[in-house]
């Protein structure tokens, strides 16, 4: 996502009303996001948002829009349907409290490495093969899009093997949404 093109910011005399933003994987499906401030609802702006982002997805040649609304945003649920939008698919955040700490398998945890690059990418493309809307990169675009981050650091990735065989990953990003992010 790029600042100066792919986000959008509503002021008023108050200040920030609300925000908006887009972005997209090789242009298969356009991922938007609007929120409005509570004191804001009501004037039409989330109406504005979710025509800004059909326009910004119109203009990169993406093929389908997906736009998000919490699940206790009745208003916003509404406004979408009014749109024309559909519920397709819902996330949940959940958490427990443990008691103690879980067990953990007995398994060696590596440091990427370079050199695993390609069975790096290999793995998460096995393990996400089935995502809803998922639209895998080439191995070159996908490194380069990564080694080209100015957050990329690959001493926060890690690689489990089954002898040889890289079985498992994790790509964590120290600088993301605000602060560390464990990541796929």
């Amino acid at each position: 996502t790029q600042l100066a093109t792919d986000t959008w910011l509503v002021e008023d005399e108050q200040g920030v009303a609300a925000v908006g933003w887009a972005n997209t994987d090789d242009r298969v499906a356009t991922d938007a996001v609007g929120f409005v401030h509570p004191r804001a609802k009501g004037q039409g702006l989330g109406g504005r948002l979710i025509e800004r982002a059909e326009e910004w997805a119109r203009e990169g040649g993406t093929a389908r829009i997906r736009q998000f609304v919490f699940g206790k945003d009745a208003a916003g649920g509404q406004l979408m349907r009014a749109r024309g939008y559909h519920d397709v698919r819902h996330f949940f955040a959940m958490a427990i409290q443990l008691d103690a700490p879980p067990a953990v398998p007995d398994v060696t945890v590596e440091v990427f490495r370079e050199e695993d690059a390609r069975e790096f990418k290999a793995a998460l493309d096995d393990a996400f093969d089935e995502h809803w809307g998922r639209a895998s990169l080439s191995f070159e675009d996908w490194w380069e899009r990564h080694k080209s981050n100015p957050s990329f650091d690959p001493t926060l990735w890690f690689v489990i093997r089954e002898g040889d065989t890289i079985v498992a990953v994790a790509r964590n990003d120290a600088n993301r949404n605000g602060g560390g992010y464990v990541s796929a």
